[in-house]
């Protein structure tokens, strides 16, 4: 049983490295990282996951249990615990140096959400926005609040 559950844990590593190789090492499509082919080659993906075990995880991961519902306040608590342990690692491991900026990023997201964001003037035209603090010169994020609507900025701390 233990040996199970390490082999599961060691699997979400797996997996959560390569989310983050994905936003250092861009390419157009997911499935490209897998390729052969020499420009979209990516040897770490085929030597750490098969693609299809990839994306079996991602389709089905998790960050809550399903059975406790949310509040009608909270739209985030499905990933409300993770999103917290991210902003507290993001405050605590990283200090900026002098220069930071206040930043608005929209996650691209054409689904039905409550809180999508529409800007027809920006080439993402619907998402989830994003406003971040970050460091001017190397662009990393110290901080981040995802906007949910106006009944996030009453029930902050």
């Amino acid at each position: 049983m233990e040996t199970s559950n390490s082999n599961r844990n060691l699997k979400k590593k797996k997996f959560l490295g390569l989310i983050f190789v994905t936003g250092i090492v861009r390419n157009p499509k997911l499935e490209f990282y897998w390729s052969m082919r020499g420009i979209f080659q990516t040897p770490i993906f085929p030597q750490t996951m098969s693609r299809n075990r990839f994306q079996l995880i991602q389709r089905y991961l998790h960050f809550s249990d399903n059975n406790a519902t949310g509040t009608n306040e909270d739209h985030l608590y499905k990933i409300r615990t993770i999103l917290e342990i991210v902003v507290n690692n993001l405050r605590t491991n990283y200090i900026p140096y002098r220069e930071i900026s206040l930043d608005e990023g929209m996650l691209g997201w054409r689904s039905h959400l409550q809180f999508r964001v529409s800007n027809p003037g920006k080439i993402t035209k619907y998402g989830i926005l994003v406003r971040m603090v970050c460091e001017s010169s190397t662009g990393c994020i110290c901080n981040l609040q995802i906007y949910y609507g106006m009944l996030c900025y009453l029930f902050k701390e």
